[in-house]
């Protein structure tokens, strides 16, 4: 039979000495005091995104942050992007329309061409239909590519668009339309080309002439 005088003696229970350096066990933690650049004042941490105290968010990777005006060097390479793709329609639609105009011409100017009477009217109608066409279809690339999406080929590799200064958003299809026909004229000769180019680099944003002229700007998207 178990004996209660037989279980060994036990100490009463005490306060529990206090910790080396510290408050005693068991009491509640004290908050650390707050650090600058640790979290928001009073311990709680910024929101998703933010930085110290509210501050815009830091650009990631060494990348600008997104909505800051794309510096020339990078723009400069989306444009070079854009010309080929640019070019590269022009001489598609030129090579089809020719040979279509050829062709037609063949068979509806033959004998003026053979008798040496009429000129070969169905051929030239042809031939500038096709030059027209050509520039009119690099011209809509350069148009709806902005004016949809803000963004062409060349910007969308190096993660640029192109905003309205007003709203920040694509410009639209009249600003666009703006935007491609001064930007197409002034690619046309070396002089328009070095005047645009001369506008972007005096322009704090790097706003170039076509810019100005339909009040956008390129900024960094990604």
């Amino acid at each position: 039979m178990y004996d209660p005088g037989s279980a060994p003696h036990r100490p009463a229970a005490g306060p529990v000495p206090p910790a080396p350096g510290g408050a005693p066990a068991g009491a509640p933690a004290t908050p650390a005091p707050f650090s600058p650049g640790l979290g928001a004042p009073g311990g709680a941490a910024p929101p998703f995104g933010a930085g110290p105290f509210g501050a815009p968010p830091p650009a990631a990777h060494g990348r600008p942050a997104p909505g800051t005006p794309l510096a020339l060097g990078p723009r400069f390479g989306a444009l070079l992007v854009d010309v080929v793709v640019y070019n590269a329609i022009v001489v598609v639609v030129y090579v089809v329309g020719m040979l279509l105009s050829t062709f037609t011409g063949l068979a509806v100017d033959y004998e003026a061409m053979n008798g040496g009477g009429a000129p070969p009217t169905a051929f030239m109608v042809g031939a500038i239909t096709t030059i027209t066409l050509a520039f009119t279809a690099a011209w809509c690339y350069v148009w709806l590519t902005h004016a949809l999406g803000g963004r062409s080929l060349g910007k969308l590799l190096i993660g640029a668009r192109v905003v309205s200064t007003d709203t920040g958003r694509p410009p639209g299809k009249g600003r666009a339309a703006a935007r491609a026909a001064v930007q197409v004229l002034l690619g046309y000769t070396l002089l328009g080309a070095l005047i645009d180019l001369a506008f972007a680099a005096r322009d704090p944003r790097h706003r170039s002439l076509h810019d100005r002229a339909a009040r956008t700007v390129v900024v960094h998207h990604r």
